[in-house]
């Protein structure tokens, strides 16, 4: 036999085997040989292989009758690349899905920075109050203080009176880190007045008053002076230093007294047991009709009266004044953590929701067209939902905490950096371009194209954080002014479009300038090709439009939820800030066509965020 058929060894053939009538029971119904070595492409039987498989013998018991040689040889390369152009067809179109649910997926993750930004700014000033109570130096402002934690800790020590030295250093400490904490709350809840400490204001050794209330314009406002008393080994002793006559001066300035958050509440009690022991004194005195002790027993009272109705309960325990003073930089570390993890937990909340809602249409769009049942597509409402609560987690941890450093950095540039979506969107650059390196290590990408996602993906990301902050602020002031919208609401919303606005904008742009880096000149031909090609696309795009709307009328006439009343109610319930109307929108929605979210109502997902003991699975 002369024929000779050299095999490229790809395979192909023996993964379409459905349409070999010889082979019918040689595979399980995916036109993959059973035989077929899916890791090196080799054959398992193929001494023994079917006579069609073979084709020199094929040609010798099948076609030598109807063809040539050389025709023969001719048919079974055209058939090696007709089977060789279908998947390559097939590796197109799956990259280019690939592509797009990456682009997708980048887009969404922009969306949920922007929707977090408002978040982000807020607690990361907040966490700016902690990185300057340890330095002592507020770059933004411009502001020295008169001791920072760093400062207090270095402080001289006699090693005679080593412990009562680090006590009263801790109160110093307690000062700083109050003054730190109570301003971060004020910040996060959006109060534009101010604690100081008087030293900070220029009362340097203030005798009565250790904190002041400032307001937005940075005075002082009155009957708001506090003085703060670390002192005792316990409640009683630190209620019988109060009463003593050197803390006289307190009562009768009638100042605040702060008190560690250890004590508050054990001091209250012994005041009421005092209060309560001195009126039982005084009641049998006036039975007794000894007039001259009635006086000395009601002042005795008022006094306790003035002590409980000045004591403040201080946002600092003993232990963490004392730790503040041996370890600020840990104590401080500490801090920034919390605000960190309340920043996530607050942005975890917006993720779920809104994550939860573009999965959600996602997957209803699926079902309707058949491309996925309705199980799977609650899983997925299901994966998606936890995925961005844990990005939105980390955008709202890492990047408070990226924007508290750079908002009290020494450069002006980082500074105004940190006013814009940069810091929400240091996180989803991390995400992103991690993906692009993996991609290019498991040789999915080559070094070019590396380099090209590299440089769309992070100047994409940079000029959407711009764009964030700028919408943030713009939607922040619109959302001030219109009702119903509020500053945060406005700030999220203007969050979310600017994000996308400059992500989009920014790929657009790099796009058309790597192209016109690569192009050379397309010819006439060339070109109405592809206006031709755009003109389908269109086309195609209206048909499957219409292919869902018919469909979807007629499966589900009779359901009385359509999707002009969805996004018409979902745009309501965000003009309203009503984050109830907008779950059950979707709820709604989704239960119309087989689908139900995990968290039906807000305080469900409240309730799961607040949760510690709850894991997020992704």
């Amino acid at each position: 036999m002369s024929i000779k058929f050299i095999c490229k060894k790809c395979g192909l053939c023996c993964k379409n085997i459905h349409m070999v009538e010889q082979l019918y029971d040689y595979h399980n119904g995916d036109g993959v040989c059973r035989y077929l070595d899916q890791k090196n492409l080799q054959c398992k039987i193929y001494e023994h292989r079917p006579i069609i498989c073979n084709v020199e013998k094929s040609y010798e018991f099948y076609f030598n009758a109807k063809f040539s040689e050389d025709e023969y040889l001719k048919m079974n390369y055209k058939g090696c690349d007709i089977l060789m152009e279908r998947e390559n067809k097939k590796k197109e179109q799956e990259k280019e899905k690939q592509e797009k649910e990456e682009k997708d997926e980048t887009l969404e993750n922009v969306a949920l920075s922007g929707i977090n930004q408002e978040t982000v700014q807020r607690y990361g000033s907040a966490i700016k109050e902690h990185i300057v109570s340890y330095d002592g130096i507020d770059n933004e402002t411009g502001k020295k203080l008169s001791k920072g934690l760093e400062s207090v800790s270095k402080s001289k020590i006699n090693p005679d009176y080593k412990e009562a030295n680090i006590k009263q250093q801790a109160g110093f400490s307690a000062e700083i880190k109050e003054t730190a904490r109570e301003n971060a709350e004020r910040i996060i809840n959006g109060d534009k007045t101010r604690v100081s400490r008087t030293d900070d204001i220029g009362n340097i050794n203030d005798q009565l008053h250790d904190h002041v209330v400032l307001d937005r314009n940075g005075n002082p406002i009155a009957g708001t002076a506090s003085q703060m008393k670390f002192v005792g080994k316990n409640p009683e002793e630190l209620l019988d230093k109060f009463v003593s006559q050197k803390y006289d001066k307190y009562i009768k300035d009638g100042c605040g007294l702060e008190i560690p958050s250890d004590r508050y509440d054990g001091v209250k009690e012994k005041i009421q047991e005092k209060i309560a022991g001195l009126q039982k004194q005084l009641k049998y005195i006036k039975e007794q009709g000894k007039s001259e002790l009635i006086l000395k027993k009601q002042e005795e009272i008022e006094k306790y009266q003035k002590i409980d109705k000045a004591l403040k309960k201080s946002n600092v325990s003993t232990i963490e004044a004392i730790e503040a003073r041996l370890n600020p930089k840990l104590s401080t570390i500490k801090d920034i953590a919390k605000l960190g993890h309340q920043a996530g937990k607050a942005t975890a909340k917006n993720g779920a929701i809104i994550g939860g809602g573009i999965s959600t249409i996602k997957n209803i769009s699926s079902v309707v067209m058949g491309e996925t049942d309705v199980v799977d597509a609650v899983v997925n409402v299901g994966l998606d939902t936890g995925k961005a609560a844990a990005i939105s987690y980390g955008t709202g941890f890492a990047g408070s905490v990226i924007k508290g450093g750079m908002q009290n950095s020494s450069s002006e540039i980082l500074r105004g950096l940190s006013k814009t979506g940069v810091p929400a969107g240091a996180v989803i650059s991390a995400i992103e371009l991690v993906k692009s390196f993996v991609k290019y290590f498991n040789n999915e990408i080559d070094g070019t194209e590396l380099i090209e996602e590299l440089g769309e993906k992070g100047t994409g990301i940079i000029t959407s954080g711009y764009s964030a902050g700028v919408g943030a602020v713009i939607g922040g002031t619109l959302g001030s002014a219109v009702p119903f919208i509020g500053t945060a609401i406005g700030g999220a919303i203007g969050g979310v479009v600017g994000g996308i606005f400059g992500y989009t904008v920014n790929g657009i742009i790099y796009r058309e300038a790597i192209m016109a880096l690569k192009e050379v000149k397309i010819s006439r031909e060339r070109r109405e090709q592809i206006e031709k090609m755009s003109e389908l696309c269109i086309e195609e795009q209206k048909r499957y439009q219409n292919m869902i709307k018919q469909y979807a009328e007629e499966q589900y006439k009779n359901r009385e939820v359509n999707a002009d009343t969805f996004f018409k109610n979902i745009l309501d319930s965000i003009i309203k800030n009503d984050v109830e109307q907008y779950i059950s929108t979707i709820n709604e929605f989704g239960n119309s066509y087989g689908l139900k979210l995990k968290y039906e109502t807000y305080e469900e997902i409240d309730e799961f965020m607040l949760d510690d003991t709850l894991a997020l699975k992704i």
